[in-house]
């Protein structure tokens, strides 16, 4: 909290209240002095409505059979995103040779490449680039795995929750505030490929709690996570503190 830019943007004493993407965000900014009564949790929500899952067939442009089990994700893949936990998750998991590694974006940790060639996984790992409207993308995988080592409230995430991925993802940030575990997906604790390899290996063994765990995230990300749902929180914010001034002003 040392840069001067924070004391604008936390600390100035005309500030009223301050919107945070999730309840981890709001518990750090509290512990490090901010008075509760200024913070206020507002999750987020993408037009989910108008997010159009790709046909299966689509999987033929990355070379993936159309009958394999996918696992992917989508993102700018730094080292934060953690998707070199992933592959050595999948170098765990190499004894199933029909699982499938398709991972859209832009590769800006150079451990993956490295660990993408190794020739126990190299020929079913796919590192297409970025792709427009990425995240469309998560409509082909089975599992989306979300490894990151620290995070918000991913927005991605609650577009493969739509789409109809099976999500696991680490227990960093917002995440858990997402994915219920066992309810809506798997977490996992970051930093760990071997707990990220169980679950997803977990997932592969259990189609049927694979759909109930789809189908509660599905739900969950439309009437929880969504633009109407989003509108409502943070109008409900904009209304308390207009109607707080008022109360100052009568």
């Amino acid at each position: 909290m040392l840069d001067p830019a924070n004391w604008i943007t936390f600390w100035h004493p005309r500030l009223t209240k301050i919107v945070c993407v999730c309840n981890a965000t709001k518990k750090a900014l509290r512990d490090s002095g901010i008075p509760e009564s200024k913070l206020a949790t507002v999750w987020e929500g993408p037009s989910l409505d108008t997010l159009q899952p790709l046909p299966r067939s689509t999987r033929s442009e990355f070379d993936v059979p159309a009958d394999a089990f996918v696992v992917g994700l989508v993102a700018n893949m730094r080292r934060v995103k953690g998707v070199d936990l992933l592959l050595r998750a999948a170098l765990r998991l190499a004894d199933l040779p029909d699982i499938y590694w398709l991972l859209i974006g832009d590769v800006l940790d150079p451990q993956i490449e490295s660990l993408a060639k190794d020739p126990r996984i190299a020929n079913r790992i796919r590192l297409p680039g970025r792709r427009t409207n990425g995240g469309r993308y998560a409509s082909l995988m089975d599992v989306y795995a979300s490894p990151s080592r620290m995070e918000g409230m991913p927005m991605s995430i609650m577009e493969a929750m739509s789409l109809g991925a099976c999500t696991v993802t680490t227990t960093v940030g917002g995440c858990t505030e997402l994915v219920r575990h066992q309810l809506d997906g798997l977490t996992v604790p970051p930093n760990d490929p071997a707990a990220l390899a169980n679950a997803i290996r977990s997932l592969y063994c259990s189609p049927s709690s694979r759909r109930a765990l789809i189908e509660s995230a599905r739900e969950r990300a439309h009437s929880v996570f969504c633009v109407r749902a989003w509108a409502e929180r943070l109008h409900s914010v904009y209304a308390d503190v207009a109607g707080n001034h008022a109360a100052r002003a009568a």
